[in-house]
């Protein structure tokens, strides 16, 4: 067995005790996996979460939220420096948690079962870089913050066919110049919220 064979099984056996210690909730135990200066970058952290100190408070933050998580792996691949990993998320949603925009939601108390898959690079047998990736539309219709998008964009809609309407009333007989800001900002209106409501509906229908 050469020595590139031995690397690649040590960094197949870190990143899977790693994966066992964050499924037991072990904060401690999994961050020991990790380096001090490691970089770990998510669709909630998309500049990267820096340092093991930071990993281990967005972690904590994590098992707030989905105070069951857990993460079952379907394929683990082990290249020179590199480990990837593809496996299933699953939890309850019993705590606020950060989503892709930086912006804390509150509880759903949904569970969810998504497609995640990591990328590791190590060094020194250390996790020195992780990027993180899951579908963020997937995870929001999962607990329901899309469905509140759709009511949203269908008001929208409303609201422009209602403001077209009221301004063709007042200013049916004015000059066409006074109808136009009223026409447009209903035009905005029912495009912008006939895009968003296409698009949520299309992510609910692949998602359940």
């Amino acid at each position: 067995m050469s020595e590139q064979d031995t690397t690649e099984e040590e960094n197949l056996r870190i990143v899977k005790s790693a994966i066992e210690a964050h499924n037991a909730h072990d904060v401690s135990r999994a961050a020991a996996y990790e380096a001090d200066s490691i970089v770990h970058y998510s669709p909630a952290h998309p500049k990267g979460v820096k340092g093991r100190e930071s990993v281990i408070s967005s972690m904590t933050a994590d098992f707030v939220a989905f105070a069951d998580i857990q993460f079952k792996v379907d394929r683990m691949i082990g290249e020179g420096d590199s480990v990837s990993v593809h496996g299933v998320l699953t939890g309850t949603n019993t705590g606020p948690f950060l989503t892709d925009k930086s912006r804390t939601v509150k509880a759903s108390n949904k569970q969810i079962q998504i497609p995640q898959a990591y990328f590791h690079r190590l060094s020194g047998g250390k996790i020195v870089e992780t990027h993180e990736f899951w579908d963020t539309r997937r995870l929001m219709a999962q607990l329901g913050f899309l469905r509140k998008n759709v009511s949203k964009a269908f008001f929208l809609v409303v609201l422009g066919l209602i403001v077209i309407i009221a301004n063709a009333l007042i200013f049916y007989r004015s000059d066409v110049l006074l109808q136009l800001p009223g026409l447009l900002i209903g035009v905005v209106e029912i495009v912008l919220g006939t895009r968003w409501l296409g698009k949520s509906l299309l992510v609910l229908s692949r998602t359940e």
